[in-house]
Formats: C-alpha cells, sequence, structure tokens
C-alpha cells in the first residue's frame, strides 16, 4: 500500500502515447491488496482516457485470478492467460 501511487505513477508515464496498450503481466504476483486493485482500476481507466488499454497477464490456474474476478478487475482490464496471447489482440 506505501508503494501504490508510485507504482501507479510509473505505469502511466512509462507508456507511450502512441501505444495501443500497456500490458502488465503479474504471473510472478503473490498478493494483491486493496490499494494493488485500485491501482489497476486507476491505470484502466486513465489510459482508456487516452483510448489506451490495460492488459494482464495471469495464467489460468494462479490462486489470484480469484481475486482478479470477484473484485471484477477483468471488466476494467482483460486478463490473458500468457504473454504472448495479450501482445497478439
Amino acid at each position: 500500500m506505501s508503494n501504490a501511487a508510485y507504482v501507479r505513477e510509473q505505469l502511466l508515464v512509462s507508456t507511450p502515447n502512441d501505444a495501443l496498450a500497456l500490458v502488465l503481466d503479474i504471473s510472478s504476483c503473490r498478493y494483491l491488496d486493496s490499494a494493488a486493485i485500485e491501482v489497476l482500476f486507476d491505470v484502466s481507466r486513465r489510459l482508456g482516457r487516452r483510448r489506451q488499454e490495460l492488459r494482464l497477464v495471469m495464467p489460468e490456474n494462479s490462486p489470484l485470478r480469484r481475486v482478479i474476478e470477484l473484485t471484477e478487475v477483468h471488466t476494467a482490464a482483460p486478463v490473458y492467460d500468457s504473454l504472448e496471447a495479450a501482445l497478439t489482440e
């Protein structure tokens, strides 16, 4: 939670305006707290204003997949099983 604002800002400034999407691979992530969930929603909303998309990569068997579904993050950012799938969309 203490670095959520920093992570949000870094994600946004690292995405050029001419990019179609930001692909965020969270496959190795073991924990998402409420601050991280809020960051995902906010980054998706801000990218949407720039006509860009946030795409998440998380294997189907990840225990955090359920967190993404319960918090409905998948409605703001599509979730892909692999990096290749997210990049080819």
